[in-house]
C-alpha cells in the first residue's frame, strides 16, 4: 500500500534561538558561506557586521570575497559598536569596511576614545564617511568630539553623551563639535552646553528637535538664541532625580530669568521669546531652573512629583500650555495649587495620574483630585489614572468610587466637558454637553470601559501631543 508523503513547508527563518543561529553562522568554514547564510535571513542580517568584525580566526580577511564586499555594499545600513570591545584584527576588518558601505546612514558608538588615539586609520576612516545622516556617541571625549565636527557627512541627527560633565576644553564646545554641521542638522541631543557661550553663538537655524539632558547653565537663553526654529525641547530630569529645591537653585534660575529678560529688552514678563516650541517636556525642577518663557501647545512634566508642589503653577506659567501632563503623590498639598489658579489659566487639556505605592484614604484621595481639577478653571478635557505601584494599593484602588468623581463634570460652567477616570477596577468616560437652547436639560453621555483602557482610544484625547506608555 503505497502512502502519501506531504511535504512540510520550508520555514524561511528557523524559530531557534538567536544564540543558537550565531554559533551557526560562526561555524561556517569561510566568508562567503558565512555571508550568504547572513544575507537570506533578516535577523541575522542585522548581526552581520558583529560577525565578521568578532571573527573566530584572524585568517579571515573582510577583503579577500567579492561575496563579503557586496554584502555591506548593499545591506550595512547601521552600525552600532563598542569599539573598546573589538579585538585588533577586527579594528582592522572595520576600517576597510568603512570604505565599502555606500549605503551607511546610522552610526552609534561607545567609548570610542583609547581605540580612535591609538587607531588613527580608523579615525581617517570614520572621518571620510559622507552617507550618514544620524551619528551616536556615548562616553565621549575629545577625540569623539573632533571626529563629530570633522567627518564629511552632512548630519541630520545628533546625539553626543560625554564621560565627563566638568571639562571647559574649547574642543568640546557644541559650537566646536556642531558648528560644521549647522546647516544640516534637524536633531540635536546633548547632556549639556559646555562653557559659557560667546556674545554671538553658533545659530542651528534648521534644527526642530533639541534635547538637553542637563541644563543648569546657560540656560533658555542662550538655547533661544542658537536653535531659534526648535519645535521640541526635552530639558531632561537629571536635576528633578538628584535634589530638591534650595537656595543655590534659585540663584541659578534668578539669573537664568534675567538673561532671558536682558535678551528681549529687559521686560519684567518677556511673553512668547520662543515662538517656534510647540512642545516642551522635562522634570519639574529642571524646567524650573531653566527660565523660559514661552507659549506652548503642550507640557510633559517628567517623573512622579513627590515635593516642591509650588514650583508647578510656576512652570506652567512659564511655558503657557494648552496640554498639560504631569504625575503626582496623594501628598499632593492642593491648597497650594488652588490660590495659584490664576498661573494655570491657560490649560484646556489636562493629563493627571495619582500614583499610589501603600494604604490610602479613598475619600480624602477623591477629594484631593477633585480640588487639583479645580485649579485649573478653564480645563475643558480631563483625563484622571489613578496608578498603584503596590498589590496593597492595587487591591484598595479597585474601590475607588467612581461617579463620586462627576462632580468634576456637574461644577462645570463654561460648555462642553468630558471626563475620563481610570483605577485597577475599570475605566469610565463621561461626556457633558450644557443646554443650547433647543433642550431643557444637558445632556449626558457615559461609558464604562475595561480597566486597562488606553486613553488614546477616546476621541478627544490630545494622541498627537501625549503619547507616553502609560496613557
Amino acid at each position: 500500500m503505497n502512502a502519501t508523503v506531504h511535504a512540510l513547508p520550508v520555514d524561511s527563518e528557523p524559530r531557534l534561538p538567536l544564540d543558537i543561529q550565531l554559533a551557526i553562522v560562526d561555524a561556517c568554514p569561510d566568508m562567503r558561506t558565512r555571508l550568504m547564510l547572513v544575507s537570506t535571513h533578516k535577523t541575522l542580517r542585522k548581526w552581520g557586521a558583529r560577525l565578521v568584525l568578532q571573527p573566530p580566526s584572524a585568517h579571515v580577511r573582510l577583503y579577500s570575497g567579492p561575496a563579503a564586499r557586496s554584502f555591506f555594499m548593499f545591506l550595512l545600513h547601521t552600525l552600532a559598536i563598542a569599539l573598546a570591545t573589538v579585538e585588533p584584527v577586527g579594528i582592522w576588518n572595520l576600517a576597510i569596511l568603512l570604505a565599502n558601505v555606500p549605503r551607511l546612514t546610522s552610526l552609534t558608538l561607545y567609548d570610542p576614545e583609547e581605540v580612535l588615539c591609538r587607531h588613527p586609520s580608523l579615525y581617517d576612516a570614520f572621518r571620510r564617511l559622507r552617507t550618514l545622516k544620524t551619528f551616536q556617541v556615548h562616553d565621549a571625549q575629545v577625540m569623539a568630539f573632533k571626529l563629530v565636527s570633522e567627518v564629511a557627512s552632512a548630519l541630520e541627527y545628533v546625539t553626543i553623551k560625554p564621560r565627563h560633565l566638568h571639562n571647559t576644553s574649547r574642543s568640546l564646545m557644541l559650537e566646536v563639535a556642531l558648528g560644521p554641521h549647522k546647516y544640516s542638522l534637524t536633531h540635536v541631543g546633548v547632556t549639556f552646553a559646555n562653557g559659557l557661550p560667546g556674545p554671538h553663538p553658533v545659530v542651528f537655524e534648521n534644527v526642530r528637535e533639541l534635547v538637553v539632558a542637563v541644563c543648569i547653565c546657560p540656560g533658555a537663553s542662550y538655547y533661544m538664541e542658537a536653535f531659534p526654529k526648535a519645535i521640541y525641547l526635552h530639558v531632561g530630569t537629571s536635576i528633578t532625580m538628584a535634589t530638591k529645591r534650595d537656595a543655590f537653585m534659585e540663584r541659578i534660575r534668578s539669573q537664568n530669568l534675567e538673561a532671558v529678560r536682558a535678551s528681549h529688552g529687559g521686560l519684567v514678563d518677556p511673553g512668547d521669546c520662543w515662538p517656534s516650541l510647540k512642545r516642551v517636556r522635562g522634570g519639574l525642577l529642571d524646567l524650573y531652573i531653566f527660565g523660559n518663557s514661552c507659549s506652548v501647545a503642550t507640557l510633559l512634566i517628567e517623573g512622579t512629583i513627590k515635593s516642591d508642589w509650588a514650583c508647578v503653577p510656576v512652570v506652567v506659567k512659564s511655558h503657557h500650555p494648552a496640554i498639560l501632563r504631569l504625575s503626582v503623590t496623594p501628598s499632593l498639598p492642593v491648597d497650594l495649587w488652588e490660590k495659584d489658579w490664576r498661573m494655570m489659566c491657560s490649560v484646556n487639556y489636562l493629563v493627571l495620574q495619582f500614583v499610589v505605592d501603600d494604604q490610602v484614604d479613598l475619600e480624602s484621595l477623591t477629594d484631593t483630585a477633585i480640588r487639583a481639577v479645580g485649579s485649573f478653571v478653564h480645563c475643558k478635557y480631563v483625563f484622571l489614572d489613578f496608578k498603584a505601584t503596590s498589590d496593597a494599593a492595587h487591591s484598595q484602588l479597585r474601590h475607588l468610587n467612581h461617579p463620586s468623581l462627576r462632580c468634576i463634570v456637574e461644577d462645570r460652567q463654561l460648555g462642553p466637558f468630558q471626563l475620563a477616570v481610570r483605577s485597577p477596577s475599570k475605566t469610565t468616560y463621561w461626556r457633558h454637553c450644557p443646554d443650547l437652547g433647543r433642550k431643557k436639560e444637558s445632556r449626558w453621555e457615559v461609558r464604562h470601559m475595561a480597566a486597562k483602557t488606553n486613553f488614546q482610544a477616546l476621541y478627544c484625547f490630545p494622541k498627537d501631543h501625549v503619547t507616553d506608555d502609560w496613557v
